[in-house]
Order: structure tokens, then sequence, then C-alpha cells
């Protein structure tokens, strides 16, 4: 790929590589959920962009220490601009791979969100390829860009970003499929609780979802918006045991 290059309002930018997540051995791209492996995953929340699936990547570490301004395309077009001190460390160490405590509040929520996207537009048979620029105000100039293009990927001027969970917004009650549960419980005359999962499907008259057996963080409380089917009808999920189906509700003070 020597002497490639991409054309940015008149600002050439060098090939770095293309973007090549893992893949299992018949060729499709893996998918990764970290959030079950993060050990304070029931007792906070998983942010706007923490549930992915994500999938896991990196660049050639000689670009270790490279301080300019990047760009991600996708065929034709330029998809997200971004600044860095070290290219490789924000692709290997950032994007590429999302560790468990980045997908709740206060993780890295733009990781997770350009590796999402990268891993959609990978699984759609497109190419993601890497380019960079060096330049002494990074800042100003990625602003400038970001200004010009308007890259799908970045996040607009002016937009509010922040995560709002239900527990910082309790201002609607949970209406959704998980609705019979949080009736139940609201008729439940007790300070504490435990249900098979069994018991919750008879309480809801379908299936609870594959994650629920497998994967701690579904019953985490406020990581998604099933939780609250019990946290508005007043009870927080206690413990509960995958291996024995079983999940004990507490009754919240």
């Amino acid at each position: 790929m020597a002497g490639f290059s991409l054309t940015v309002s008149e600002y050439n930018f060098d090939y770095v590589s293309e973007i090549r997540p893992e893949q299992s051995d018949n060729g499709v791209v893996e998918t990764l959920m970290p959030q079950q492996r993060y050990r304070e995953a029931n007792s906070t929340f998983v942010h706007k962009y923490g549930w992915g699936p994500f999938c896991s990547f990196s660049i050639p570490n000689t670009w270790s220490g490279k301080s300019c301004v990047y760009v991600l395309c996708s065929g034709n077009q330029i998809k997200y601009i971004g600044e860095t001190e070290d290219l490789a460390n924000r692709f290997n160490q950032g994007y590429g791979t999302i560790s468990p405590r980045n997908c709740f509040d206060g993780g890295q929520e733009t990781n997770c969100r350009v590796n999402t996207l990268i891993r959609d537009e990978i699984i759609a048979g497109h190419s993601v390829t890497l380019f960079y620029r060096d330049t002494e105000n990074r800042a100003k100039f990625e602003s400038e860009l970001i200004e010009n293009v308007d890259p799908p990927w970045n996040r607009g001027p002016g937009k509010s970003h922040e995560i709002t969970s239900k527990a910082q917004d309790d201002t609607t009650e949970y209406q959704g499929k998980y609705m019979p549960l949080k009736q139940y419980l609201q008729t439940v005359d007790e300070n504490q609780l435990e249900l098979r999962f069994s018991e919750i499907e008879e309480i809801l008259e379908f299936s609870l979802p594959k994650s629920a057996y497998k994967f701690d963080a579904w019953w985490s409380n406020g990581s998604k918006s099933h939780s609250y089917a019990w946290l508005d009808a007043g009870w927080r999920v206690d413990d509960y045991s995958l291996s024995n189906q079983t999940v004990n509700f507490t009754l919240s003070q």
C-alpha cells in the first residue's frame, strides 16, 4: 500500500492499515460480550453503547507513539475523524480491545461505539481503512475537519451525549414486555423473595432470553431496560445463580 493516500478537505492523509477484526475458522467475525466479566456489574449501569456486540482488532505496533489526526474510511466514504497522541495505543488498547469496565457508566463510551460501528460495517461486507496525518495542533485540525466533512460516526457539535440512565431519570415508569413481573412483585408482601427462572417465565408467559441463563450482567440492577420491571416495583436483585437458575430479590428500603 506504499503511496496510497487519502485527500480530506485538500489535506493528504497517508495509509496506515486496513482494520481486520479477529474471525473464527469459518471466516465469521467473532462476537465479544465482555460485560459479565466486570466485577461491579451488579452495582452500576451499562451505558448507552456498552452492550455491543464487539469485535477485537489491532494495527501494527510500529505505529506506537505516532501523534496524529486519523481518518477511518469505508469504501470511498469518510466515516470518522479523530486525534491521538499514540495511534497504536488508541486502536489496540482503545477501539480494538473493549474491556469490561468500559461497558459501564464512567467507561470509555467512544471506544464501545466505534468498535461496534466498525464491526457492523465489516459484517455488512465493507472494508474499513485507517489513514493519518502529522500536525502540530491536533485538536484544532481535527475540529476543523469534522466541521467541514461531518463524518457520520462523529457525534455532532452542540448535541448532548451524556448518558441518562433510568436510575438518574425516574420521571417514567417501566411499561415494557416484562410488565407482568413488575405487577407480580407489587403484590408480594415480603421483604425478600427467591424465584426460579422457570417461575419468572410462568409469570411472564414467555421464555427468558438465552443471555439471562448465560450472562451475569443480564441480572444487573439498571443494566438494561428489563431490570426496571423489578426496580420500578421497589425491588433489587440481591443475588442470583446461573447454575441453579434462581434469583433473589430484596425489597428496597
